[in-house]
C-alpha cells in the first residue's frame, strides 16, 4: 500500500476528531499542559527544600526571596546564601518546557523547539499531465515559539556571586557567543558575572564550598 495514500487517510481520520470533537480534544489538552504545571512547581518547592536543608547542615544563611512568582516574571534572586565567607544569588529559571532549547541572547531567553515538517511536491508521471503522484518528504524545524525578557543581571556586589540555576535541565542551553552560537554546560560562565548551574550541580557545590 502506497504510504501517500495511508498519510492521507491518517490525516482524513485525524481532521474529523478535531472536527468532531475538537471541544473534548481541547479540554484534554490543556487539561495534561496543566498537570505538567503543576507537577514542576512541586519539583521547583522540592528542590528548595534541598537546597535549604544543605544550607542548614553546614550552617550557612538561606533566605527564599521567589518561590514561585519568578516563574512567570523575573525581578530578582530566588534564594540567596551568606556562608560567612561569601554570598550568593541564585536566579532559579524553572522550565516548564523541557523538551525545548534555551536561548541566551541580549538579555533574553528565546525557546526553540523541534517539529516535524511533511513536504509535498506533485510531478507528471510520463506524457500524461493528468497522472499525477506524490512525492514526500520528512524533515525537522526548529522553531522560535515563546521569548521571554528581563533576563539581565545585576552587578554583583562585593565577594558575591550570581548563579543561574537552571531546573529541570532542557533539551539544550545555548548563548550567542560573538557570531556563533555555543552550548552551555553545568559550571559555564553565562557572562562574566554569572555561572550557570543545573540544580544537582547547585547541590554539589553547596556540599563542597
Amino acid at each position: 500500500m502506497r504510504l501517500d495514500y495511508i498519510l492521507t487517510n491518517f490525516l482524513g481520520v485525524l481532521y474529523n476528531v478535531v472536527i468532531l470533537g475538537g471541544g473534548a480534544l481541547i479540554v484534554i489538552i490543556a487539561f495534561l499542559l496543566l498537570c505538567s504545571f503543576i507537577v514542576t512547581v512541586i519539583k521547583r518547592l522540592s528542590f528548595f527544600g534541598k537546597i535549604g536543608r544543605i544550607c542548614k547542615k553546614r550552617g550557612f544563611d538561606f533566605v527564599i526571596r521567589n518561590r514561585i512568582r519568578s516563574i512567570f516574571k523575573r525581578e530578582e534572586a530566588d534564594i540567596e546564601i551568606d556562608t560567612g565567607a561569601k554570598k550568593y544569588r541564585i536566579f532559579v529559571l524553572t522550565t516548564v518546557f523541557k523538551r525545548t532549547r534555551y536561548h541566551f541572547e541580549d538579555g533574553k531567553v528565546r525557546l526553540f523547539r523541534k517539529g516535524i515538517i511533511f513536504n509535498f511536491a506533485n510531478r507528471t508521471m510520463g506524457r500524461n499531465i493528468g497522472n499525477l503522484s506524490s512525492k514526500m518528504s520528512v524533515g525537522l524545524i526548529e522553531n522560535k515559539f515563546i521569548t521571554f525578557k528581563n533576563y539581565e543581571f545585576p552587578t554583583p556586589e562585593k565577594n558575591e556571586e550570581l548563579i543561574l540555576c537552571v531546573f529541570p535541565i532542557p533539551l539544550m542551553l545555548t548563548v550567542t557567543d560573538g557570531n556563533k552560537l555555543s552550548q552551555l554546560y553545568n559550571g559555564d560562565k553565562l557572562t562574566p558575572d554569572v555561572t550557570i548551574r543545573s540544580g544537582k550541580g547547585l547541590r554539589e557545590f553547596l556540599g563542597t564550598i
